[in-house]
């Protein structure tokens, strides 16, 4: 049973998270990839488990060479679970520029959600040995992602400071279009872009576009923070 520190810092709950979620699963590199304002960032990273996670300056995901881009993207688009415990055995990813040079024995990448909210990506590595994302500890990781103390940690901080807005934000000071509200709405039933973009018959980039609108009237930069607001504002 996991014992849970209170932590005061983001960072610090982040790297709490990821170490935590790495001696799990049995992995030696780590990465938190959260959303904000619609792009992926990389939050918090460990390289073994003998170090101390790193949280600090928020490096776009475009911008890391040290993960499959490829397989993080996947996985926040389809919000499915990816693993490879075989080298050899990539699937839809062989021809990632990633494996050329990488080390990884065995991937696990999964989706994270706060408040049932897709909020982003944890990314793991053993670069040790294949095999060692069994179907158990894959198992056993998203049920400690959903239900850990680290978590419903997290989603305290990861939402809106809601009395700073609501002396500002109204419903008459930031009237959504139609077309906004419905996103909203489907973002609250936990649905990614490609969902929405599948139901509304729009395209995702159109999605995208209604969803940044979204964020500068909310005055937030993550999804759980709509639908938050959105549920004080009594939108839900």
């Amino acid at each position: 049973m996991e014992i849970l520190v209170e932590e005061t810092l983001p960072d610090t709950r982040l790297a709490a998270f990821l170490k935590m979620s790495m001696a799990r699963a049995g992995a030696d590199r780590g990465f938190l990839i959260l959303e904000q304002v619609g792009e992926l960032f990389i939050e918090a990273e460990q390289e073994n488990r003998g170090d101390s996670p790193k949280t600090a300056t928020l490096i776009p995901l475009e911008q890391c060479t040290k993960l499959s881009q490829a397989i993080v993207r996947f996985v926040d688009r389809s919000l499915q679970t990816v693993v490879i415990n075989q080298p050899e055995h990539k699937g839809i990813f062989a021809k990632d520029p990633y494996f050329l040079n990488s080390q990884a024995q065995s991937i696990a990448c999964l989706p994270l959600f706060f408040q049932g909210i897709p909020s982003g990506v944890l990314y793991l590595e053993n670069t040790m040995m294949p095999g060692v994302f069994t179907a158990d500890r894959t198992e056993d990781l998203k049920f400690f992602c959903s239900q850990s103390p680290y978590v419903k940690s997290l989603q305290t901080f990861l939402g809106p400071d809601i009395p700073k807005f609501r002396p500002t934000v109204s419903l008459t000071q930031l009237p959504l279009t139609a077309r906004e509200l419905e996103i909203v709405l489907l973002i609250a039933k936990g649905l990614s872009n490609k969902v929405i973009a599948e139901k509304l018959g729009i395209s995702i980039s159109a999605v995208k576009k209604y969803i940044l609108n979204v964020y500068g009237k909310f005055q937030v930069n993550r999804r759980v923070q709509i639908v938050t607001m959105a549920s004080e504002l009594g939108l839900l």
